[in-house]
C-alpha cells in the first residue's frame, strides 16, 4: 500500500486572497463576492424561541456584530478574534433581526413536544413544528399586493 499526503487547497476569497482556512480568508479578505452588486448587504434572520432565548440569541448576534477577542491559547490560531460584521471594515453582510420574523413559542408547546419519549418521534415532530412556524414567519412576512405587485 502507498500512502500519499494531499495537500489542502486553498480557498478563494475577495480581493484575489487564498488562504487554507476559511476563518482566516474571510478576515484578511472578505468573501468572494463582497463587492458584487448581487452579493448579500444584509442578512434578514428570525428566531424560533421562547421569549428568553429570542432575547439572548438577539443580544448574543449583536455582540458578534461588534467582533470577539480571540481566546486565550498556546496555539494562537486555534482561536482566532472574530471580526465582526455589518461594516465594511470586517465581514461585510450584516444581520437584521425584526420582531416580525421572530415567533415565540409557548412554554405549553415545549412541553407538548418533550412528552415524545421516542427519540424519532420527539425529533419528527419538533421538525413539524419548527417548519410549520418557518411557514407562518414566510407568510406573515410576504409583501402584500393591492393593485399591482411585481416580485
Amino acid at each position: 500500500m502507498k500512502i500519499e499526503f494531499l495537500q489542502e487547497p486553498e480557498l478563494e476569497f475577495g480581493n484575489g486572497g487564498r488562504h487554507i482556512d476559511i476563518r482566516f480568508g474571510m478576515m484578511h479578505y472578505k468573501p468572494l463576492d463582497y463587492d458584487s452588486t448581487s452579493a448579500p448587504k444584509e442578512i434578514k434572520a428570525g428566531i424560533i424561541g421562547s421569549s428568553e432565548t429570542i432575547e439572548r440569541l438577539a443580544a448574543w448576534l449583536e455582540k458578534c456584530k461588534q467582533g470577539i477577542e480571540a481566546k486565550k491559547s498556546n496555539q494562537q490560531y486555534l482561536f482566532p478574534d472574530f471580526p465582526g460584521f455589518g461594516e465594511e471594515d470586517n465581514l461585510p453582510t450584516g444581520i437584521s433581526l425584526d420582531d416580525r420574523r421572530n415567533v415565540t413559542i409557548s412554554k405549553k408547546d415545549i412541553e407538548t413536544l418533550l412528552e415524545n419519549k421516542d427519540p424519532n418521534t420527539f425529533l419528527r415532530e419538533s421538525v413539524k413544528f419548527f417548519i410549520e412556524e418557518l411557514r407562518y414567519i414566510d407568510e406573515k412576512n410576504k409583501p402584500r399586493c393591492f393593485n399591482l405587485c411585481i416580485t
